[in-house]
């Protein structure tokens, strides 16, 4: 109880503003990467370092998810009729409408190219287009791999939610997630299963398991940043850090997204603290809010800004040019992506959520009426 009144004190004041900044933070880094790798040029050594950093936005939205659905269960679980029932509901509601709308968009794009075919599509409605690498690598959805990670991460939220007590649970699980993401990637690295090289190794970066220790980060920090628990068994250190190591002893290079996921933890647990005005403002809190369209929208908009060719005439002699065109291309696709994604969230995320809104009513509804649902 006093946790769920310490919840609601802190979202009245904006204690939780973070959380949208970091989801803004997200979706810029996402953006990024995009801009300068869907039609990349010789940038800078730097600036391409940057560029393959932005990636890591998806691991960051991982994060954030794990923390903040841990923290809706922890408030709605002990009040809610059916908690699972409506977790659910409010999930699906939260995602699907938008996606399959973007379904709909991309398989009449996908027709009229000639390449649409019946299980690309519905291995999208069903959220499963991670699991194979026919359905992943030039999918029909882009990025669609992340949505079919975070859709299959909350089939298991529930009984995770009632299982991981502590953070000393919250470690193991994110060892064992450690675990199962190396032993998929060694075998798949090995075996290609009589798939085209090339595209085998595409897919093996967006693999569900791979994503299984970014969301026990996301959890051990739900603890650490909402629980204020901050005991850790040295034996689960031990073998975090033994884990690690092996890994990058041999060349598991991938284990760096780890190390990367846990430093947004660490930023996470700072502004946790305190909401610094600079990092946490008004700008980033709405590209946050409305990131999810963003997210769905910037694919077709890097791709406009190219076809269209604004800065085709802009001159590409020096690696100043070539920074200055890559700073003005991404500042126009995030005002053009901004700009529509604020209409897709008005029209289609805030109606699909409160349609979530008014199936959970009609369930409590006929609850108390005495129907079995």
């Amino acid at each position: 109880m006093f946790f769920t009144e310490m919840t609601s004190k802190m979202i009245k004041t904006n204690k939780l503003d973070y959380v949208d900044a970091l989801r803004g933070y997200a979706i810029l880094l996402v953006i990024f990467a995009h801009t300068g790798q869907m039609f990349p040029k010789e940038y800078p050594e730097v600036l391409n370092s940057m560029i393959a950093f932005g990636p890591r936005g998806v691991q960051l939205f991982f994060i954030v998810s794990a923390f903040t659905l841990f923290l809706s269960c922890e408030r709605r679980f002990n009040n809610d009729s059916k908690p699972i029932l409506h977790f659910f509901i409010r999930r699906f509601f939260r995602i699907a409408p938008l996606y399959y709308l973007g379904i709909l968009f991309y398989s009449i794009y996908a027709f009229y190219q000639g390449t649409l075919n019946i299980s690309s599509i519905l291995s999208n409605v069903f959220f499963v287009n991670t699991l194979s690498p026919y359905w992943t690598v030039n999918g029909l959805v882009p990025g669609g791999w992340s949505i079919s990670c975070e859709m299959i991460f909350y089939l298991f939220v529930p009984m995770l939610f009632v299982k991981i007590k502590s953070l000393n649970d919250a470690v193991l699980f994110t060892i064992i997630g450690l675990c199962i993401s190396i032993f998929f990637q060694i075998l798949l690295s090995r075996f290609n299963f009589d798939v085209n090289s090339v595209t085998w190794q595409q897919f093996i970066p967006y693999i569900f398991p791979r994503s299984i220790p970014v969301f026990g980060i996301g959890i051990c920090f739900y603890y650490v940043i909402f629980k204020q628990d901050r005991s850790i068994k040295p034996i689960y250190v031990m073998v975090f850090a033994l884990l690690l190591i092996i890994g990058t002893v041999f060349n598991s290079g991938f284990l760096f997204i780890y190390f990367q996921t846990f430093a947004f933890g660490v930023v996470a647990m700072a502004l946790s603290k305190r909401n610094f005005k600079l990092v946490v403002n008004r700008v980033v809190k709405y590209f946050g809010k409305i990131s999810y369209s963003m997210y769905m929208a910037h694919f077709l908009i890097v791709e406009g800004v190219e076809y269209f060719g604004f800065f085709d005439r802009f001159p590409l002699t020096n690696q100043k040019y070539l920074v200055a065109y890559f700073a003005l291309k991404f500042l126009l696709i995030l005002f053009v992506t901004t700009g529509i994604s604020g209409l897709i969230y008005r029209i289609v995320e805030v109606p699909s959520q409160n349609l979530g809104k008014k199936v959970i009513a009609i369930t409590n509804k006929n609850n108390k009426e005495g129907i079995i649902i």
